[in-house]
């Protein structure tokens, strides 16, 4: 059997960004719900915890993972910002290619641009899930919501999915690549 962990970015106490009228977090979980889907009709079985971070990471290092990925929407003050990024821990190579594998399915969904693929150190940040998810661990940002035109994509449900699908898409090319 199969497992992968996936979370949503954020939760009801942490709405993440907001950019009337979507909200960081109700957006990964629709995109979480997609992923899933995609996944569980492939059978592949996620692991999926909510709440806080530090109790998420808990739950996910209970099981042996194949790879967990964790889904966030991007905003920042300048909205002519845009552009997919996949982050992954400096020195994981596994994680560097599953990063590179959800990149490459977001930038090729003709509404999303590229940007980048980046470990933590390069950001300047340490990014908690990519460092202490004991799996290979990515965090995705499909878009920037504060981006007015890559906010309106968000809007659309049927690219949510798409962007759903693509997260789930690369997944399973990773596993593929990881087993063989």
């Amino acid at each position: 059997m199969t497992l992968v962990g996936l979370t949503a970015g954020h939760n009801a106490n942490d709405s993440g960004a907001v950019r009337d009228p979507v909200q960081e977090n109700l957006l990964t979980l629709q995109t979480l719900g997609y992923a899933m889907s995609y996944l569980a009709s492939r059978e592949i079985y996620t692991v999926s915890p909510t709440g806080k971070l530090s109790s998420k990471i808990l739950e996910l290092n209970r099981y042996k993972l194949a790879c967990a990925v964790e889904i966030h929407y991007n905003a920042f003050s300048n909205t002519t910002v845009k552009g997919v990024e996949s982050i992954y821990h400096p020195g994981s190579v596994k994680g560097l290619r599953l990063a590179e594998g959800i990149y490459n399915e977001m930038t090729d969904l003709p509404f999303l641009s590229p940007r980048k693929v980046v470990h933590t150190k390069e950001l300047g940040r340490r990014l908690a899930f990519t460092r202490e998810v004991s799996a290979p661990a990515v965090i995705i940002e499909p878009l920037w919501i504060s981006n007015p035109d890559e906010r309106a994509a968000v809007e659309d449900p049927d690219k949510v999915r798409m962007i759903g699908h693509a997260v789930a898409k690369a997944i399973i090319n990773f596993l593929s690549w990881s087993t063989e």
